[in-house]
């Protein structure tokens, strides 16, 4: 029974964690032709938020990353001659500089910027929170989480000796593999943080103290899982953020606990999966128990291995991808199981809330996603027909057979099943709503 490539492709548009209104002071990633003036303005800056970012957004210019392409990677600026040119520059390049020395996350690189900073005559006014980077403490981690987990936002804390402070938040995004998202700065507390946002109109929003070790596993891992991800957008603020997201997680202490990315076991998806067969959601369909286990068995490896892994979890946003994307181009059943999708996810939404004790209104606002995508689903899975038995591959789509899950050994049973056509499930091209 093949799997799917566990690499994760394709990151899709989906809510990034919620932004109060009005806030400034947020990062961004500077390096335009206004560079000296933008340093100057951060230099007045009575909070670090601008230096930190202008420099965490110069040492995200000048970094490689895993994706990068040969071109990309040769076009990066260096970071030692952009820093040296900096030193003289400007006392705001100056500061930006220094803060660079601190934040870099290379200790060679960090030290090599350190000592070329204290052989510099830099201007006396610089602020004397750069000079204290080595004392400031990370505090407040908190988690905001909704029940359909489709990710969370962690807020962390961070102050100097010299009294200035500041906040991160990082938006996680299971939709994408648990992946960073977004991440910007704030001059405000978490538990500042925490009452404005508490005063927001979002439902079912949790904002809790958490694990600070958890939160620091996490998000690194998650930072790792973005920069091999495609397809993720850039924000105003992300990725330029990294670099000084960096620094705070190092501020946090060890031995946490990551996200469970660890394939679920044969044993494991067949317990689950046997829970909803033998349920009176799956026997209420009136349809052949192999047909069920067929088209669910995609269903639980998606939503454990893939977005966050919970085998129960289904929300309006997975049902986006399923819909969409994964079950038209990634799973290979005979159309006349895959046109059964819809009603069978219906089911299995009702058994999967029961089990994660979702209110009633968070299945009902699933379900109804399911309606608005299951003609344009339908129209989708018909137009591909079945699989080409050569190739592995929907015979009029151009999907590489690698890039489809295999499911073997499932056989419908009542050949005269009776699935729906595309006139029978009475699909309006007007009702197909827009990707």
């Amino acid at each position: 029974m093949a799997r799917a490539s566990r690499h994760k492709k394709g990151g899709r548009t989906t809510p990034k964690g919620t932004q109060p209104a009005n806030t400034k002071g947020r990062g961004h990633q500077h390096h335009g032709p206004n560079l000296v003036d933008d340093a100057r303005r951060a230099l007045r800056d009575t909070s670090p938020i601008s230096l930190m970012a202008m420099a965490s957004g110069i040492i995200e210019l000048c970094m490689p990353r895993p994706l990068d392409t040969a071109e990309e990677t040769e076009n990066r600026p260096v970071l030692l001659e952009t820093i040296h040119s900096f030193l003289h520059a400007s006392p705001g390049l100056a500061a930006v500089t220094a803060v660079i020395g601190e934040i870099v996350p290379d200790e060679h690189l960090a030290a090599h910027i350190r000592d070329d900073v204290a052989n510099a005559k830099l201007p006396a006014h610089m602020p004397p929170w750069i000079g204290t980077m080595a004392g400031a403490e990370a505090y407040d981690v908190l988690k905001m989480a909704h029940p359909y987990n489709d990710g969370d936002d962690y807020l962390v804390g961070v102050h100097w000796p010299t009294g200035e402070m500041m906040s991160a938040v990082v938006y996680i995004d299971h939709n994408i593999g648990s992946a960073v998202k977004d991440a910007f700065l704030l001059p405000d507390s978490p538990e500042g943080l925490r009452l404005r946002f508490s005063e927001m109109p979002a439902e079912d929003v949790t904002i809790e103290a958490t694990s600070a070790a958890d939160a620091k596993a996490r998000i690194i891992a998650a930072i790792s899982q973005g920069e091999l991800t495609e397809g993720i957008e850039p924000t105003e603020s992300w990725p330029a953020a990294r670099s000084v997201i960096e620094w705070m997680m190092s501020l946090l202490p060890d031995g946490g606990t990551a996200y469970d990315t660890e394939p679920i076991s044969d044993d494991d998806a067949a317990t689950v999966i046997d829970g909803f067969v033998q349920s009176s959601f799956a026997t209420e369909l009136e349809l052949p128990e192999e047909t069920v286990r067929a088209v669910v068995q995609p269903l639980v490896w998606f939503a454990h291995d893939y977005v966050g892994g919970d085998a129960y979890r289904v929300s309006p946003l997975t049902v986006d991808i399923l819909l969409g994307d994964w079950y038209v181009n990634k799973v290979e059943l005979p159309t006349i199981q895959m046109i059964l999708l819809p009603m069978i996810l219906k089911a299995w939404t009702r058994y999967a809330h029961g089990v994660r004790g979702l209110p009633e209104h968070m299945t009902t606002e699933t379900i109804e996603a399911i309606d608005r995508w299951a003609p344009s689903y339908v129209l989708a899975v018909d137009d591909r027909g079945d699989v080409d038995p050569r190739t592995g591959a929907p015979e009029s789509s151009s999907v590489d057979a690698d890039d489809i899950i295999d499911v073997e050994g499932h056989e419908i049973e009542n050949p005269d099943l009776g699935a729906p056509s595309v006139e029978s499930t009475s699909v309006d091209a007007t009702e197909v709503p827009e990707e």
